[in-house]
Order: C-alpha cells, then structure tokens, then sequence
C-alpha cells in the first residue's frame, strides 16, 4: 500500500483483492488523515484524502471532501504563516456543526497556533479549550496532541505550571501511541517550557526531541541558539555539526552558523545575539518594530538585525519604510543568504506595488543579469522600475488601503529546503491564491497563482509577451519596441496589440502560456536562493472573467512536467 499510494488505480486493484475489499484500511487512511493535519504535513494529508476518497467510493461510505480539502487549505495556510487568513478558514469549519467532529477538533488546534503567532494570547486560550471539548477522550492521541498545544499556548501566556503540566501530560500519552514526529514535538514544547526555571531539565528534553526524529533539525537549532545566547560557542558549533551530519548543509542553520563566526570572531556580544534571538522568535508587532528601530541604531554593523527590521515592516504592510531599510541594505557589503533575502524583499515589494493589475507577468530588461546591483535595487524599491509581476486583481487606492493588512501576509523559505516543483504543488494543493517571487544567482523570478492555477510566470531570460509575438512573425519588432516606450504602466503590450487589432485575444493567450511555460523551465532547475509567496487578500475584488478577458489558467504540474519532458528531449 505505502509503496503504491499516490496510483490511486494501483491502490483500487491492491484494496480488491482483500477479503474486506479494504474496510481496515480505510479506517487507516482517515486515521492518518487526521494525524497527518494534526503535525501540518499538508502533502501527505492530501495524499491520504485521495485514497480515502477511492476506499470510500468503494464501501459507499460518504465523506465531506470538500470539508477536508478546506481543512487542508487552512493548515496550509496557517503553514505558510498566512495566519489571519487561515483563522478565517478554520473559524469557518469549526462554526459547522454538520463537519466531521474530528476536523474541528483539528480546526480549533490550528487556529490557537495561529492566534499564538499574531500575538491574541486570550483568543488562543478559547479556542484551545474549545478544541478540547472535541478531542475524542478515548483516543490518547487527540488527547496528547491537544496538550502539547494547550501546553504551548500556556507557556506563551506566561502561566508555566498550567504549561508544564499538559505538557508532560502530552510527552507521556504521545510516548505510547505517537509517531517520532510526535513525540519529537511534545518533547520540544516541554523544554521550551521548563528552560525558564530549570535549564538543564529545557536541554534534556531538547536533545530527547533531536534523538526521537533526527531528521527534524528544530530541536538542534534550539540547543544551538540557547548555547549562542549564552556565549557558549563550542556547545553551539557542535549542534550544527549534528546538523550536517544528519541533513547534510542545512539552509535552515546558515544564520546560526553566521552568527557563530560573528561571535568567534569578537564582532557581536553574547548578549545581542541573545537579544535578538529572542526578537526573532516574537511575531512582527509595532512594538517589535520600536525595540528594532532603537537596537538598529546602535547597531549599524550588525546586518542580521537590519535585514529582521525590514521583513518586520514587510509583514506589517509598512512598506516605505520596509524599502527604505531594503534600499540601505542593498549598497552594503552583503554575502549570497543576505543579498538573496534583500532580493526577495525588494521583489514583493515591486509585486505589492505594482499599479497594473492586468494578467501576466515579466521582468524588465534591468533585471535580466545574473547580479542585480545596488542601484537596480533601489530603483525597484522605490518603484521607478517595471513591477517584478502583474498582478490580477483591480481595486481603487481606497480598496487597496483597506485590504492592505490581508495583503501583507508573506511567508519565506529556502529553495534547499522547497525547491519550485515542490513549492507550486504545495500552492496547487493548497489552492492558494497571489504572488510567489523567487530568487537565487541567475535573478527575480515571479509566478503569479488564483486557486493554486498558474496564471502568469517570469524569469530573468523567458522573453516576454511582445518578444514572442516577434518571433511568431505576427508583428513587427519595431512596433513592440514604440509601444514599450510609450504605453501606459496600466496596460500590457498584449492588450494594447489587441486594441489595435493587430494580434488576435487567442494569440496573446498562447503567447503568455509559452512565456509561463518557460520561466517555469528557467526556475526549476534553480537549488539554491529564497522564495516568498504574498497571499492575495480575502476582500481582494477580482476582475469577472469573460470570453474577451486576457486570462490563462495552467496547472502547474503539467507546466513542470512538460519542461522535464522537453529538457529530456533535448538531452538525448
């Protein structure tokens, strides 16, 4: 079964030919379901709901999919720190009494994890409580799993005897029936928890979590960051060590391991480096902000602490000052980690910014080199370049001001870790709707998503819409050259073609698919540099789709696949 899982015609011929036609496994796989929603492995739990959805068609017992595939979406949400989104998500699926009593227990978990992240620490208690109420009592799992966030939510209040004892309440019951991964949770949560008032009692618990889940690098960076706040460097140095060992070079220690040679080499004092550790562990706030402005200007030198100020105020939606902060950044001396984040940063800006919501995306010429320098930075921070991507949505400014908090949710990772393919099945899946910006070396790379569709890509060297027309012999380059220069930013050379009737809707549709398709070839061959996705917000109005509109939707597997298909045509 585990070895034919995603063939879902395998799994229906395997399930046949047991004596039950598959009844055991189907309690399984809603299990697992379940379980696999509880940890946030959000491709696994749609795998799991696809077999679900063949073994229920064949025993005719009926299933909500459409609630599950909302409960996945929602956790992917929350996943990708999208929290106030997600809330609104899963408030929804806890509010529906007819939605299976295990999604909403699942719901309410989620949902005190994200009102944790966003600061409403008395929202987080409810919820939990709540969640509580709808855990199967009968089921140490739910139990356990229900403690640990109680736990967590506890710890974050400030209440530590209430946090201690859920806590060890969910190390003992998830001991018995949880996976590594749960039981490597709980345990983190329970150290996290007790390094307060006994430090030693934090780091044992911690080094258990790293030796139940190996493959889970959390509990290492924890030891390493608490040995890097205390100045004790070796200790540190070490953690990372069984870092590589164990998940080879690991993007998610690279700031660590800067930091330790900041500390060897005398530039930073243990207690900055324990100050702003803690500071990057709290949720972006306008009091973070003020403590980040004040450290900043003591601290010029310190580039990681610059570089936490300018994402805060990217996630707040205070944009100006987040380019100002970018554009100061940009002109230092930065190694490849900085100047990839620096990047990312200044490309959701451009995509925020972006005054044309028209379909379709690409990169000005500007940007087409392997090194952006400094003053293309500053040009795009301050808007005085092309926008990375087009967006979809129209909206007037006094729209656009009101939604400006739904839009500011970004969320950032390292191509190491998620490489493209990965990343646009996980927005597929997740059904995810706005902006993914990617970077590495070879540029700014952008794709714009409604739905988890592909309906726009760019890349350093795809051509964009009036290059192709060109090549296509169906106008002439001149012509594409005299409406690049003279158009208005609000509309593409595609719809301004269109207009003059000298290209036809279908034509420029084919030609921003091929330009998709090929930014996507560029971009997932990149493995190493940094991505961010900025959902579009829940009030975001979008323009109707009709026959006349210029509008694509790709899927975004068959756009990955199709590359692979023709990157092995050419290699024979």
């Amino acid at each position: 079964m585990v070895q034919v899982r995603h063939d879902l015609g395998a799994v229906r011929e395997l399930l046949t030919s047991e004596q039950d036609q598959g009844a055991w496994f189907l309690r399984r796989v809603r299990q697992e379901l379940c379980r696999e929603l509880a940890q946030g492995n959000v491709r696994e739990a749609e795998i799991n709901l696809e077999v679900a959805m063949v073994l229920g068609n064949m025993h005719g017992v009926l299933m909500r999919n459409a609630d599950y595939r909302a409960a996945i979406e929602a956790v992917g949400a929350v996943c990708g720190r999208d929290y106030r989104g997600g809330l609104a998500r899963l408030d929804r699926l806890v509010a529906d009494d007819g939605c299976d009593r295990a999604l909403r227990w699942i719901a309410g978990l989620w949902m005190a994890s994200a009102a944790i992240a966003i600061g409403d620490l008395s929202y987080a208690k409810q919820v939990v409580s709540d969640a509580s109420k709808l855990s199967d009592p009968n089921d140490p799992f739910a139990v356990g799993t229900t403690a640990r966030v109680s736990g967590e939510v506890f710890n974050q209040a400030g209440d530590r005897q209430a946090a201690l004892r859920q806590l060890r309440r969910a190390v003992d019951l998830l001991a018995d029936v949880g996976n590594a991964r749960d039981q490597a949770m709980a345990c983190l949560s329970y150290g996290r928890a007790l390094i307060h008032d006994e430090p030693e009692k934090g780091r044992a618990s911690a080094e258990r979590a790293a030796s139940l889940d190996p493959g889970w690098i959390e509990p290492r960076l924890y030891l390493c960051r608490l040995a890097l706040s205390t100045g004790q460097l070796d200790d540190a140095e070490e953690q990372l060590k069984q870092i590589a060992q164990r998940c080879g070079k690991a993007p998610g220690a690279i700031r660590e391991s800067r930091l330790l040679a900041l500390l060897r080499d005398g530039q930073l004092s243990a207690d900055l480096v324990n100050r702003y550790l803690k500071l990057c562990a709290r949720v972006p706030s306008e009091t973070l902000v003020t403590e980040l402005v004040l450290l900043c200007e003591i601290h010029r030198d310190f580039l990681e602490l610059r570089e936490l100020l300018a994402w805060t105020l990217l996630h707040l939606g205070r944009d100006d000052e987040a380019a100002k902060e970018l554009e100061a950044l940009a002109i230092e001396n930065l190694d490849g980690e900085m100047h990839a984040s620096v990047l990312l940063g200044i490309g959701c800006l451009a995509s925020r910014r972006s005054a044309a919501r028209q379909p379709g995306a690409w990169i000005p010429e500007s940007q087409r080199t392997e090194k952006i320098s400094a003053s293309a930075l500053q040009a795009l921070a301050t808007h005085q370049a092309i926008p990375a991507i087009q967006l979809l949505d129209t909206k007037d400014t006094k729209q656009e001001e009101e939604d400006k908090t739904d839009r500011c949710a970004v969320f950032t990772g390292q191509l190491a870790l998620l490489n493209v393919p990965e990343l646009l099945e996980f927005l597929k899946v997740s059904r995810r709707s706005g902006t993914l910006v990617i970077t590495s070396e070879q540029g700014i790379g952008a794709v714009q998503l409604r739905d988890g569709m592909v309906t726009g890509a760019a890349s350093p060297t795809a051509p964009h819409v009036g290059e192709l027309l060109v090549e296509q012999g169906l106008v002439a380059k001149s012509l594409v050259e005299e409406i690049a220069k003279s158009r208005r930013e609000s509309r593409l050379i595609g719809a301004e073609l269109i207009s003059r009737q000298l290209v036809s809707l279908e034509q420029v549709k084919a030609a921003l698919s091929e330009q998709s398709y090929m930014a996507i070839a560029e971009m997932i061959h990149w493995q190493t540099g940094r991505f961010a996705f900025e959902p579009e917000g829940e009030n975001t109005i979008r323009t109707p789709v009709d026959d006349n509109a210029i509008e694509i939707v790709l899927d975004p597997q068959m756009l990955v696949l199709e590359a692979l298909r023709r990157f092995d045509e050419q290699n024979r």
